[in-house]
């Protein structure tokens, strides 16, 4: 059975949340996750979001941050520094 973690970071004066949603697609995310997706204003997601989970209703910014072996879009410094400065400005942001 596929388990999400979450975790919060309060910062003011928005909130980062970190969540993990697994590499399967929509039907596996637990109500927690599907819930977040459509609270957030901005998302930044990685090479393991399916299609289905991007196609998901929300008015939320989608943001691709993801990260393979050798092919980076972003350095994990700069995707920890784009979440302070989104958080600084959005009130819920949003990392699977």
């Amino acid at each position: 059975m596929k388990q999400d973690t979450v975790t919060e970071i309060r910062q003011e004066p928005g909130t980062v949340i970190l969540a993990g949603a697994g590499s399967g697609g929509r039907e596996l995310l637990t109500l927690q996750v599907l819930d977040l997706i459509r609270r957030a204003d901005v998302i930044v997601y990685d090479d393991l979001i399916s299609q289905d989970i991007l196609d998901i209703d929300t008015d939320a910014e989608w943001i691709y941050a993801g990260k393979r072996k050798g092919l980076h879009s972003m350095t994990q410094e700069e995707i920890n520094g784009l979440l302070i400065s989104l958080a600084q400005t959005h009130e819920l942001v949003l990392r699977l």
